[in-house]
């Protein structure tokens, strides 16, 4: 059975538009983690109520962006 590496990235990858070593979600990673739809986590980045990061035409969200979605900050 192959393990199956968690995915990080650091500020350098990002191009300096993340920060260092912090766990990071694709779209239906974000959705799952927030019980939402794909759909509906991209109006929420779309309105700016939740903080991602476009790189080569995906989006990205920082862990601790979700946690403050969450917290409601």
């Amino acid at each position: 059975m192959a393990k199956t590496a968690q995915k990080t990235i650091t500020a350098a990858q990002a191009g300096g538009y993340m920060s260092n070593i912090e766990p990071f979600y694709k779209i239906d990673d974000a959705a799952a983690a927030l019980g939402l739809a794909d759909t509906t986590v991209r109006k929420y980045y779309r309105e700016g109520s939740l903080k991602g990061y476009k790189r080569a035409g995906r989006i990205y969200f920082l862990h601790s962006d979700i946690i403050r979605f969450i917290k409601g900050e």
